[in-house]
């Protein structure tokens, strides 16, 4: 009856002991192993410098909250805080449509991904052209009154700053004539006194 004791109280401890490993530990809770090592959520990891749970780089910390959440893809419902919730590093969640996009120098791809904007005289077969830049016969084109900048190898459309000079010359006249004017009508005025 004793070995039947020891037998039962073994097995016990042995069963505590797996219901406990199996557990794991919380987030930011010391962890053992590599990759999600001891770490209750598959979203953690375990971090190797500070032997943390910690979010794997494809999930995120939920705000106020000890939850690691997958990332959201391109288009996907996100929220206003915290930063970093969105799958592709060049997209944030938009500020008032609350959905990932990709950042402005950055379009949607056909593969769902943020690919950086192209430049002018580049091929394009949409909405990929730099700011002020349009796809016009699969060319960027910078829109009007922008030009390629810089001249050689451009990477962006500046704009053209133009001086409208034919108004300014009627303004030397125009102030000639004044002067003329009110200097005879001073002559006028005061001719009684």
């Amino acid at each position: 009856m004793e070995n039947l004791s020891r037998f039962v109280g073994i097995w016990i401890v042995f069963a505590i002991y797996i219901a406990v490993s199996v557990e794991g530990v919380a987030y930011d809770g010391t962890c053992t192993g590599s990759g999600v090592g001891n770490c209750a959520d598959t979203n953690n990891i375990c971090d190797a410098t500070s032997h943390k749970c910690a979010c794997s780089s494809t999930s995120y910390l939920k705000d106020g909250t000890t939850e690691c959440a997958d990332k959201i893809a391109l288009a996907g419902t996100c929220t206003a805080s915290p930063t970093g919730q969105c799958a592709d590093s060049n997209a944030k969640c938009h500020a008032t449509d609350l959905i990932c996009v990709c950042m402005s120098n950055y379009f949607a791809n056909k593969n769902a991904a943020c690919a950086s904007r192209k430049n002018p005289n580049a091929t394009c077969g949409g909405d990929e052209c730099v700011t002020h830049a349009s796809c016009v016969s699969s060319k960027c084109k910078c829109d009007a009154g922008y030009t390629p900048s810089p001249t050689t190898s451009p990477t962006m459309c500046s704009s053209v700053i133009k001086f409208a000079a034919l108004p300014y010359m009627y303004v030397i006249p125009i102030h000639v004539s004044m002067m003329f004017i009110l200097d005879h009508f001073k002559v006028f005025v005061f001719c009684d006194i």
